[in-house]
């Protein structure tokens, strides 16, 4: 072994791919190995997972010694929470506020640099550890490439899309929010200017507390708006989960300007109270009416190679006179456009 050269033993190391692994046993092997462990090609594959209610401890180390990771993750994992609360009067480690105030420390300390980032909140966990992962965020301005952000209700005082604006390199945002009431997650950091200039792909979803998809709430409304009216010079996937909502904030009128877009995924959902404001109107001629505008919209974008269409309807069964109509609509606009490849759902 002491024959090798370290290059040999660097792609050795490569395959290990567990942060704790990494940590805690390679060191211990000899002084060589140590040495070797610290090297960033050691941990260009490795995922980094921090849960608030399980092996912190290990976590914390790993953020700290680390000096590259593939991906980080940041989550509150309810299992774990429950099949771990048993063994708190055990292991201190393990109470949740010893545990964040350790996760928190470990997050603001790192010097980590990363690819991609996963920040998967819940009402647990709390306004210290997402301070400190958004604070690593805004550090990893010139390194990150990917983010995603799975947040039910974030505090108030975490300026999670400030740390966004700031990313240089950012190519791929998903934004998920489990809506259970009114929240306020956006106040507009995206608006004016030319964020994110190297952004290809961005998601953004809503979902209730059963996991079914749903409307995106007023401030996601306004993220895809600033995002659109940015018309983002790379943007080439956009993904939304946009009803009537949607197309008040400028969807129909806006989503032409973007320059690349090559593939379009809109998840439209009609609910009762949308159809009460459309004056005069039946709930099945206002369900044509949506898709037409959302098909209206879609046409104006040149560049688009790819559409994906999901259409929520009100109808606990879609009437079969319904689907053929919506259906028809569908074949029109390939008639249309016939260079995009249409998926619809209904």
């Amino acid at each position: 072994m002491d024959a090798l050269p370290d290059e040999l033993l660097l792609l050795v190391l490569s395959f290990v791919g567990d942060a704790r692994t990494l940590v805690e046993a390679v060191p211990l092997v000899c002084k060589r190995w140590r040495r070797l462990q610290r090297d960033h090609r050691v941990w260009a594959d490795v995922d980094l997972e921090c849960n608030v209610h399980y092996d912190v401890m290990s976590a914390s180390r790993a953020l700290l010694h680390a000096p590259t990771a593939r991906r980080l993750t940041v989550y509150e994992h309810h299992f774990l929470k429950n099949r771990l609360t048993h063994d708190d009067a055990a292991d201190p480690i393990l109470q949740r506020a010893e545990a964040c105030r350790r996760l928190a420390s470990a997050l603001r300390r790192t010097r980590v640099v990363l690819t991609r980032a996963e920040l998967a909140s819940a009402p647990g966990m709390t306004a210290e550890v997402l301070e400190a992962a958004v604070g690593l965020l805004r550090r990893q301005r010139d390194h990150l490439r990917g983010l995603d952000v799975h947040l039910p209700v974030p505090p108030a005082s975490t300026s999670l899309f400030e740390a966004v604006a700031m990313q240089r390199r950012l190519e791929a945002l998903t934004v998920r929010m489990v809506v259970d009431e009114a929240t306020d997650v956006y106040r507009g950091e995206l608006a004016g200017g030319r964020p994110l200039p190297n952004l290809a792909s961005l998601a953004i979803t809503a979902e209730d507390h059963r996991g079914d998809p749903c409307v995106l709430p007023a401030g996601l409304c306004d993220l895809a708006a600033d995002v659109i009216g940015a018309q983002l010079p790379a943007l080439r996937r956009l993904e939304l989960d946009m009803g009537l909502e949607g197309l008040d904030q400028g969807l129909a009128g806006g989503v032409h300007q973007l320059p690349r877009l090559e593939a379009l995924v809109l998840r439209v959902h009609v609910h009762d109270s949308d159809a009460d404001v459309a004056a005069g109107a039946s709930e099945e001629d206002y369900v044509l009416s949506v898709l037409q505008a959302n098909l209206d919209a879609c046409a104006t974008v040149a560049p688009l190679r790819r559409l994906q269409l999901v259409l929520g309807t009100c109808f606990q069964e879609t009437p079969g006179h319904l689907r053929g109509a919506c259906q028809a609509r569908v074949d029109d606009f390939k008639q249309r456009r016939p260079n995009v490849e249409v998926t619809f759902f209904m």
